[in-house]
């Protein structure tokens, strides 16, 4: 899987070569208190973990691609021992019009146990990202999950829309970044089907590092769950921190 991801991004990079492209990346390191699914609201691990990420994105005349691997690992029991043990591979298809953004992406994700294909997933998502509206951008996510095998883990259709918004703090040019969402799904994963089954409010404060252009960000998550415990959603409070290096 992970030889056919870099196979497309490889052969989509040269077919846009005779275009005007730009380079570039990331890499990102991040410790979580706890790994609450960002789509489904649900709470996948409730102890630490530690998920991290590397990406090489292509800026062309015509759209923008990225390839990201991600993974997440938990210091609980070992690697590749619990729920908290993922690797997930990324390809992203952007086009920017108007100002508004829209992406496509594909996404297997490689879960316990790691290098078992049953119980993993695919999953295909469409996101659409506003220009800012007085320093506001409003954003909408749909994804749609198919399991490798439905006896183990169960697919379904989610979907997530928000706003975001930076606030100037009065000291050295800081902002703090509210990202207010609404997510819902149509029964996905065994659950009651609900328009909207979680509110959340993220928090972040980037902080810019004085090393390589590197940023520390501080986060804290609020989620509260809409209905009852059947839910796919969790009631959660988490806290994070990331460290993010762009090259």
């Amino acid at each position: 899987m992970f030889c056919a991801f870099l196979a497309v991004f490889t052969a989509m990079a040269a077919q846009m070569a005779s275009a005007e492209t730009k380079l570039g990346g990331n890499l990102n390191f991040g410790y979580y208190t706890d790994y609450t699914g960002g789509m489904s609201g649900s709470l996948v691990f409730d102890d630490p973990v530690f998920q991290q990420s590397a990406t090489l994105g292509m800026e062309t005349e015509i759209v923008d691609f990225s390839g990201t691997f991600w993974s997440s690992v938990s210091p609980r029991g070992g690697f590749n021992s619990d729920f908290g043990d993922e690797n997930d591979y990324m390809l992203d298809v952007f086009k920017t019009i108007n100002g508004w953004r829209f992406g496509l992406e594909y996404l297997f994700g490689d879960m316990y146990r790691i290098g078992e294909i049953n119980g993993d997933l695919h999953a295909l998502c469409f996101r659409v990202i506003s220009p800012p509206v007085k320093g506001v951008s409003f954003y909408g996510v749909i994804e749609k999950d198919w399991p490798t095998d439905k006896d183990i883990v169960e697919g379904g259709v989610l979907w997530k829309f928000g706003a975001l918004y930076a606030i100037d703090l009065p000291f050295d040019k800081q902002k703090l970044n509210l990202d207010l969402c609404f997510g819902g799904n149509d029964g996905a994963y065994g659950s009651e089907p609900k328009t909207l089954n979680y509110g959340r409010l993220v928090l972040s404060l980037p902080v810019a590092m004085p090393f390589w252009k590197a940023t520390l960000s501080p986060m804290i998550f609020f989620q509260k769950r809409f209905g009852d415990e059947d839910n796919l959603a969790c009631n959660k409070i988490r806290g994070g921190l990331t460290f993010n290096i762009p090259f």
